[in-house]
């Protein structure tokens, strides 16, 4: 569970076409403990779309079927245009926050969130990775 307010919760969609959405509380509803990052963690190779949604608006989305990002709604490229990638490209998740945090004395003060989604895939032996962040 996260000790602080999260400003963007995490939508799951699944090559089955199930779905899975992190509570407001990052509480999982499968596992016996952990996070919702816990309930999905056994599917990362199942994930097609992973996205952040502040209340009910997409703020960023990866999709692992063909490595695009969107944010809010449109359709983005970050990787470098110059490398081809297959269209069978194996899209790997990445996604974490760093927080950072000043302590002064005994106060313990949250700084900022960033939010990081994108992919990683190794194409002729070379990896090759690719993120975004939202504050």
């Amino acid at each position: 569970m996260s000790s602080y307010p999260l400003k963007y919760h995490f939508h799951v969609q699944f090559k089955d076409g199930t779905t899975y959405a992190q509570s407001a509380d990052d509480s999982p509803r499968i596992s016996a403990s952990g996070s919702a990052f816990t309930d999905i963690k056994d599917r990362l190779d199942e994930i097609t779309h992973f996205s952040l949604y502040q209340e009910s608006d997409l703020a960023c989305l990866v999709d692992l079927t063909d490595g695009h990002f969107e944010v809010a709604g449109i359709p983005i490229q970050v990787q470098d245009p110059s490398v081809n990638f297959p269209g069978d490209t194996v899209y790997r998740l990445i996604y974490f926050r760093r927080i950072v945090r000043t302590r002064t004395g005994d106060v313990d003060q949250l700084d900022s969130v960033q939010y990081h989604i994108g992919w990683q895939t190794t194409l002729d032996g070379k990896n090759y990775q690719q993120t975004i962040a939202v504050k």
